[in-house]
């Protein structure tokens, strides 16, 4: 994803008739590599980079509960799976980015940063609403959305005389949302920015239960949700009414913030099997000290009714179709095509850092995996005692364990304003009207102030407005529920059709435009996953995956509804 766009004043893509929404569901670090890619060092090395850090995000810290559930045999294929199958996906969207910019080539789409022809094309490059007299706006005419080409005056003549030395095809927009528009129509661009929508909200709710939950965990007495909760919207609400520029040192050392607590809860979990019986009571004489399997809460093979926590957990991890256009932008045409190997290689990485983290928590905490796994180490001692542990040593396992439960909440005070001015952003660019409603009111109240000052007025109210529309919903629902894994599970539902539906879709689709076009049907980002028989496999996977996960979603609801009932009738 082109995060420069978060920052832009109306936030809107190249698509007006819908908002553009997407949610950063790992730490945002792309803010100016769109703009000048050549001087910007971006590489292969360093897309493989940004990609590792946009996947990472608190879905890591739900993998190992979802194994502990669903078993280690089957959350580690549902891992397995859901990384190729998101490869697959992901390159999907690839290939439709290059098939759009050869479209762009095209005589009726040349000169143009949008796209003006959403028809169909007939043999040779013409297009069928030309031939059949329907009028459409020409690109020369639009023309005055670039800058001239040659620095003298704008107008057909420019157009047409420089066509040589304009790339077109890079000059257009190519979000997802803009690809939607162009091959499936309009109802594809609703749903997919519903759902996109859905997971920034799910997100938002996700860092909210964290902050919370962490911050708890370290206090000696039990605090009240609601205070906990006001104690996030106190941090936050500030930082996200205000323009976050100067949160990228901020992001990027997070980024290896990260890093460094992932991998202090997998050596310590490595550490304690072979040396810790304590913080986890297992009744292994000799290491390894396995945590005894429980039914319905610890499996050493498969629990199906793990499912849907395990499957959704992968799929929220894996998660970054969405941002893949603004992830190949600033490459270098020479770099191109290594995309398939770059993308392939960071969720390989990310695959196996779950699979480690998921498999070596889960076997050794067990049945007490917690939804988040930074909180079993709270009070982890990685087999001291207070008895025979020197001061250093103790010293150094606090810091440990307060660097891993610490952590995420720390993270969310830099993630959760960047999520809610994205959305605020688009929200509002959604809803021009209510800018304008502002104004009216200002106006007809006898505001004296000069006509461009009072609608500066009224588009920093109405960005405030829906930046606190993004931030306070979440924020007052994580104090009625506090499970990350059900978090999880909604943001599965949601991100089916963002991971697999519409990538598949848009691969079925472009390939079928092409082949009306004459065009090559394939690029460089096409490989072993373009045939149809894959794209048919994924839609089906996420087919019966999707009627699992909502299954079990909806009796995770049911059950919470139940509690609630049941503690309501004891309060009584």
């Amino acid at each position: 994803m082109d995060w420069s766009q978060i920052y832009d004043e109306s936030g809107l893509d190249s698509t007006p008739t819908f908002p553009v929404f997407h949610p950063p569901l790992g730490p945002p670090h792309l803010l100016s590599f769109a703009s000048a890619p050549s001087e910007s060092g971006y590489t292969a090395l360093a897309c493989y980079i940004f990609t590792i850090n946009y996947i990472l995000g608190v879905g890591c810290l739900g993998v190992p509960f979802g194994f502990a559930r669903a078993g280690l045999v089957l959350g580690s294929l549902l891992v397995v799976a859901v990384t190729l199958l998101s490869y697959a996906t992901v390159s999907y969207v690839a290939e439709s980015v290059g098939r759009a910019e050869e479209l762009a080539k095209m005589p009726c789409e040349r000169g143009s940063k949008c796209w003006l022809c959403l028809g169909h094309h007939g043999p040779g490059g013409v297009c069928r609403e030309v031939t059949e007299g329907t009028p459409l706006k020409r690109a020369e005419d639009s023309y005055d959305a670039l800058p001239p080409p040659t620095g003298g005056k704008r107008g057909r003549s420019d157009t047409m005389d420089s066509e040589a030395d304009v790339d077109w095809s890079r000059a257009k927009s190519y979000e997802v949302v803009s690809l939607c528009q162009k091959f499936l129509g309009t109802r594809h661009v609703v749903l997919y920015q519903l759902s996109l929508l859905g997971l920034m909200y799910v997100g938002l709710l996700a860092y909210s239960q964290v902050f919370a939950n962490s911050i708890q965990s370290t206090l000696p007495l039990v605090v009240p949700r609601w205070c906990l909760a006001l104690l996030f919207a106190l941090l936050v609400l500030p930082l996200s009414l205000v323009d976050l520029e100067s949160q990228i040192t901020v992001q990027a050392a997070m980024a290896v913030a990260r890093f460094v607590a992932i991998f202090i809860m997998i050596i310590g979990s490595l550490y304690a099997l072979w040396s810790d019986p304590l913080d986890n009571l297992s009744p292994s004489a000799s290491p390894p000290y396995l945590a005894p399997p429980s039914p319905g809460k610890m499996s050493y093979t498969w629990d199906f009714t793990g499912f849907g926590v395990v499957f959704s957990t992968a799929l929220f991890s894996q998660l970054f179709q969405h941002s893949v256009p603004g992830l190949i932008r600033p490459l270098p045409p020479a770099d191109r095509p290594n995309v398939n190997g770059i993308f392939g290689a960071a969720l390989g990485t990310t695959c196996f850092l779950y699979l480690l983290l998921g498999i070596t928590a889960a076997v050794y905490f067990g049945k007490d995996t917690s939804s988040s796994i930074n909180l079993n180490f709270t009070d982890f001692y990685y087999g001291l005692t207070l008895e025979t542990a020197s001061r250093a040593q103790l010293t150094l396992i606090s810091i440990l364990s307060q660097i891993v439960v610490l952590f995420p909440a720390l993270d969310t005070l830099s993630v959760f304003p960047l999520i809610c001015n994205t959305l605020g952003n688009n929200l509002n660019s959604a809803t021009p009207g209510f800018s304008r409603a502002v104004n009216s009111l200002l106006k007809a109240r006898g505001d004296t102030r000069p006509a461009p000052e009072r609608r500066r007025l009224s588009q920093s109210v109405s960005s405030a407005f829906f930046r606190l529309t993004a931030a306070v919903p979440p924020i007052v629902l994580s104090v009625y529920c506090s499970d990350l894994a059900f978090s999880l599970q909604l943001a599965g539902v949601a991100g089916l059709y963002v991971a697999f539906v519409c990538p598949c879709l848009l691969q079925i689709e472009s390939v079928k435009t092409m082949r009306r076009n004459e065009l090559a049907l394939y690029n460089d980002y096409s490989g072993w996953h373009s045939s149809k028989a894959v794209c048919w496999l994924v839609l089906v996977f996420a087919g019966l995956s999707g009627v699992v996960v909502g299954s079990q979603v909806w009796t995770s609801i049911i059950e919470l509804l139940r509690d609630g009932d049941s503690e309501s009738q004891t309060d009584n």
